[in-house]
């Protein structure tokens, strides 16, 4: 029994919680697969059967029925759900369009935010199925208990699955306020907090609930029950805050976790100049990998033979000793080398049109009106590890600018401007919905 103690002070390495956190874990290897590379027909069919499932998963179990037929559809949709589990993370945290409009035309969602909530269906099944089990922590799972030894966060002592809406919204906005901390101090307890908020999310949002549940008067909509009680569902706009605030602190987590197996290799000022340089002229200019031969032989000739042209003394030009350029007046004003020699970086703007051309304006987002010191060296970093010699599966070794995590916490810290995006997210959002 002595030796058991341990593993009762963390719930969060429970079994039925593994499925869920290798799957946020390892999103990026597994958009690398061939499953990712889904067309966008096929991805809304994979989304709508996962979705009858949990809503037939939660009908049968507020029947509470029990019959041998109900048990084995509930495996059937546990199975489901845990073999396309990857597939879903996957795709809402990394190939879904965060930034498509879903407010324009009508108060709706994007994929993102459908992607989310789908995932969000998925923990909920798969904790509800063990919990049915006895073999869950989650309906006992608190902030102090993930978190004993950082008593900043710990804003509420209730149990996660108890909480109401505002009270979700106050942990969760603290959680995000320390969680630059917190992924470092404890990354398995950070992803397991987030799970668990998402399972609670997915109540708020898939049942209708009285006023002391949902006890956000802006964030709600009345509905009426067959006997004419007055309940509440989860308005759309809520909906798509939690789900955005829900990527956000993962992707920061996932881009952590992996940072680990990457080692930093320092460049001089002059190095990396050279290879920004190198990389941004050149671009364009290479030929595609699928070109014969005979035809890449024939393209090296001729640039051999305008770099010759190029670099050939011109003869046109007068010499040393003609009466228009005496060689007093040419030893007087002699001419800087070095200054020739160094390459100059090009500017914000050039940088971040390449960043445009190679990554795509779709990804990439607008330019900021904008670019911070340490803004424009994130861009140069990532130049350098998108080019050829950096930008493959193997290498574990990414050159960069002179410091530490040049891809962790500079690169989102650098994305969110240094605000704190939770409070922005979840309570302070504009009228104008923009997501």
């Amino acid at each position: 029994m002595k030796e058991s103690s341990p593993k009762r002070q963390r719930p969060l390495l429970k079994i039925e919680m593994n499925n869920c956190i290798e799957a946020i874990l390892q999103s990026v290897a597994g958009c690398k697969s061939k499953t990712a590379k889904m067309k966008d027909n096929d991805r809304a069919l994979l989304y709508r059967r996962i979705n009858s499932s949990v809503l037939g998963f939660l009908s049968d179990s507020g029947e509470q029925n029990h019959q041998n037929s109900a048990v084995q559809k509930t495996e059937a949709v546990v199975a489901n759900v845990t073999h396309n589990l990857n597939q879903l993370v996957c795709d809402y945290l990394w190939l879904t369009r965060c930034c498509n409009n879903a407010t324009e035309i009508a108060d709706t969602f994007n994929s993102m935010h459908l992607a989310g909530v789908v995932v969000c269906k998925s923990f909920f099944i798969l904790c509800k199925y063990h919990s049915n089990r006895n073999t869950t922590d989650i309906n006992t799972m608190c902030m102090p208990s993930l978190f004993p030894q950082y008593a900043t966060i710990h804003v509420s002592p209730k149990k996660i699955m108890s909480l109401s809406y505002s009270e979700l919204v106050y942990v969760l906005t603290s959680l995000q306020e320390q969680w630059h901390i917190l992924v470092r101090m404890d990354l398995r307890a950070a992803v397991t907090a987030i799970v668990a908020c998402m399972v609670r999310f997915c109540v708020l949002y898939c049942l209708q609930l009285p006023a002391l549940e949902l006890d956000d008067t802006q964030e709600r909509e009345k509905v009426l029950s067959g006997d004419r009680t007055v309940l509440y569902v989860m308005s759309k706009r809520a909906t798509r805050h939690f789900v955005t605030t829900f990527v956000c602190m993962l992707r920061e987590l996932v881009i952590f976790h992996h940072s680990n197996t990457i080692h930093v290799a320092p460049m001089d000022s002059n190095t990396k100049t050279k290879h920004i340089v190198h990389e941004v002229l050149r671009y364009g200019q290479t030929l595609p990998r699928n070109v014969s031969v005979h035809i890449k032989s024939c393209f090296t000739k001729i640039k051999c033979i305008r770099t010759t042209a190029s670099t050939a003394p011109d003869a046109t030009q007068p010499s040393p000793t003609s009466h228009n350029h005496p060689v007093s007046a040419r030893k007087e004003a002699p001419v800087s080398t070095q200054d020739t020699l160094l390459p100059q970086l090009p500017s914000d703007e050039t940088l971040w049109a390449f960043l445009v051309k190679k990554i795509g304006a779709q990804k990439l987002g607008p330019c900021p009106r904008k670019i911070s010191p340490a803004y424009s060296v994130l861009v140069t970093d990532v130049i350098i590890s998108l080019s050829a010699n950096n930008d493959n599966k193997t290498n574990l070794q990414v050159r960069g600018a002179p410091r530490a995590r040049c891809f962790v916490g500079s690169a989102l810290r650098a994305l969110f401007c240094g605000e704190r995006p939770a409070r922005a997210v979840l309570r302070g959002a504009p009228r104008a919905r923009c997501v």
